[in-house]
């Protein structure tokens, strides 16, 4: 996060948000969330989609499946975009090919985002303690302040 400016006038303010999005209840959560607090700011909010598959999924996804769930994230982007426009909100979707955690992580470091926001996915302690927390990681591994939405 971009430090303070002049004495006195405190933090510079957040106007840049990156959202990790796959659809989800809490990932769409986290985009409406983001459009919220972008508009009052005339704030930037990028859209994540990481087609890599998620950390946590043990086999693999037949390709029938894979193409659908594109198809859907696809098509909800650009609901999310137009629902920016309305807003006042430029979005812009990314997609990578990465895993959630990588993909979110290497935008961090490349974009200038101010926040992260993801969704939380509600995993009972011995998921987490067998596959991990992708939001856990992300609030201990980004360089930016990371808020989880449930």
């Amino acid at each position: 996060m971009r430090g303070p400016g002049a004495p006195g006038e405190g933090p510079a303010p957040l106007t840049r948000f990156l959202v990790g999005y796959d659809a989800s209840e809490p990932a769409q959560h986290a985009a409406l969330l983001a459009l919220r607090l972008a508009a009052p700011l005339k704030a930037k909010v990028w859209l994540l989609y990481a087609t890599g598959g998620s950390s946590a999924r043990a086999e693999p996804v037949p390709r029938e499946v894979g193409e659908a769930r594109r198809t859907a994230v696809l098509s909800a982007l650009r609901h999310l975009e137009g629902t920016g426009r309305s807003l006042g909100v430029p979005v812009e979707p990314v997609l990578s090919d990465d895993l959630p955690l990588a993909a979110l992580l290497r935008l961090v470091r490349e974009l200038p985002a101010d926040l992260l926001l993801v969704g939380a996915r509600g995993l009972s302690a011995p998921q987490r303690l067998a596959l991990g927390s992708v939001s856990s990681r992300l609030v201990s591994e980004a360089r930016i302040p990371v808020l989880v939405v449930p």
